[in-house]
C-alpha cells in the first residue's frame, strides 16, 4: 500500500484546503457529516455545489489503486450521467465514477464509453453510500470492482475485468478529483475519502462499510513542550483551531532540532484500525531552507516521518503510520486511541 490521501474533511475550511486544487468553493460543515462527531473529536463533511471540485494530486504513477469513501447526491441527474470522481492522468480524465438519471452506477472509460453499468435504483437522492472503487489503469485488460456500502469482505455490486480503464497513453493515475464535474444544479457531498495503492503492505483492498475517519485535535500540553507560543497562553492551544487562524495562533522554532507533543482525549476506538494519519500545516518566515516532521508517540515510544521541505507559505504536510511504533504491529483500537500527535523542527 502507497498512502495518498485520508480526509475526513473535518478540520479545515475552503481558505486552508487540504487537497491541492479546488475549482469554486466548496463548504465545509458539521450539517454534512455521515456521523455524529465521537467523543474528543471533531467532525464535518464536504459539499460542492455546481461545478466546484477538488483535486488530489498522487505522489506518483500509480497502476492501480482504491478509493473508498462516503458519498450522497441531493438529487438524480435529469439526463446523462453525474460525475462524482475522476482518475486522471494529468489533468486527463482515464476513468470515471457516475450516476444515472435510474440511479445506475456507471464506469466510464474518458468521458464517453462505458465500461460497466449496475441495475437501475441502486441510488438514491439524499442517501449517504460508502463506495469502495478498486480499479487497475490498462489499455483492454484494465480491471474495475466497486463495492456499495458492502460489509469488509464482502462481494462486490460490480466486477468489470478485461476492459478499458485508460484514456491516454499511460496506464495509470497521478490525480484524483471529487466533486460536482458536470455543471448541473445538484449538490454532492463527501465523508472521510480514502486513497491508497492496491498492492504492497495493508490496506491495499476495499475498506467496506462502516469505516470512517475520527479526527482529535490537541486539548492539553504532551510529553515535551519546546517550541515557543503565539498568540495564545499554552502550546497546545495554539495549534487546536478548527479552522486553522495561521498566523494569529501558532508555535515557532528558531532553533533546531526542536520536538514537541500534544494531549488528545479519547473517542473510544473500536473495530480495525486502518492506519493514523498526522497533519500539519506550517510555514517559515526567514530565507533558510528548513525541514518538518511529523510523528505520533505510543506509549513512550515516537515514530516519525521523513523530513519535508517547509515552504515559505502556509502548506499542510501528512504523514500516514500503519502501525503502533511501540509494538511494530498493527494499530488495535485502544493503541490508536492512545496516541499522541507530535511535531519536530527537524532542521
Amino acid at each position: 500500500m502507497a498512502y495518498e490521501i485520508f480526509d475526513g474533511f473535518d478540520h479545515y475550511d475552503a481558505s486552508h484546503a487540504f487537497w491541492d486544487t479546488l475549482v469554486g468553493t466548496p463548504s465545509f460543515s458539521t450539517s454534512f457529516a455521515r456521523f455524529p462527531a465521537a467523543p474528543n473529536c471533531v467532525a464535518k463533511g464536504v459539499n460542492f455545489g455546481s461545478s466546484v471540485s477538488a483535486t488530489k494530486n498522487l505522489a506518483g504513477n500509480r497502476a492501480g489503486l482504491v478509493v473508498s469513501t462516503a458519498f450522497m447526491l441531493s438529487a438524480l441527474p435529469a439526463t446523462g450521467n453525474e460525475e462524482i470522481i475522476h482518475f486522471k492522468d494529468s489533468g486527463n480524465t482515464q476513468t470515471m465514477f457516475a450516476i444515472s438519471p435510474s440511479g445506475q452506477i456507471v464506469i466510464i472509460c474518458g468521458s464517453t464509453v462505458v465500461q460497466g453499468i449496475t441495475a437501475s435504483g441502486i441510488i438514491s437522492p439524499g442517501v449517504y453510500y460508502f463506495v469502495d472503487i478498486v480499479i487497475t489503469f490498462a489499455s483492454g485488460t484494465g480491471t474495475c470492482s466497486v463495492y456499495l456500502s458492502t460489509p469488509a469482505g464482502g462481494g462486490p455490486i460490480l466486477a468489470l475485468t478485461g476492459i478499458n480503464t485508460i484514456n491516454t497513453a499511460n496506464s495509470w493515475a497521478n490525480q484524483v478529483q471529487i466533486g460536482e464535474l458536470n455543471g448541473r444544479s445538484i449538490n454532492v457531498q463527501f465523508d472521510d475519502f480514502h486513497c491508497f495503492t492496491n498492492s504492497g503492505g495493508v490496506p491495499n483492498a476495499a475498506l467496506g462499510e462502516g469505516t470512517r475517519i475520527l479526527t482529535k485535535m490537541p486539548n492539553g500540553a504532551g510529553y515535551a513542550t519546546t517550541l515557543t507560543p503565539n498568540g495564545a497562553a499554552a502550546n497546545w492551544q495554539c495549534v487546536d483551531e478548527v479552522p486553522p487562524d495561521d498566523d494569529t495562533t501558532y508555535v515557532s522554532a528558531a532553533s533546531f532540532p526542536l520536538t514537541e507533543g500534544y494531549a488528545v482525549g479519547a473517542a473510544g476506538f473500536t473495530g480495525v484500525v486502518n492506519g493514523v494519519t498526522r497533519k500539519s500545516r506550517i510555514r517559515k518566515d526567514d530565507a533558510s531552507a528548513h525541514t518538518f516532521t511529523n510523528g505520533v508517540r505510543s506509549s513512550s515510544t515516537n515514530v516519525m516521518s521523513s523530513p519535508a521541505n517547509v515552504q515559505s507559505t502556509y502548506a499542510w504536510l501528512d504523514a500516514f503510520f500503519a502501525q503502533d511504533p511501540a509494538t511494530s504491529a498493527a494499530w488495535t483500537a485502544a493503541g490508536a486511541d492512545a496516541a499522541q500527535p507530535i511535531i519536530s523542527a527537524a532542521s
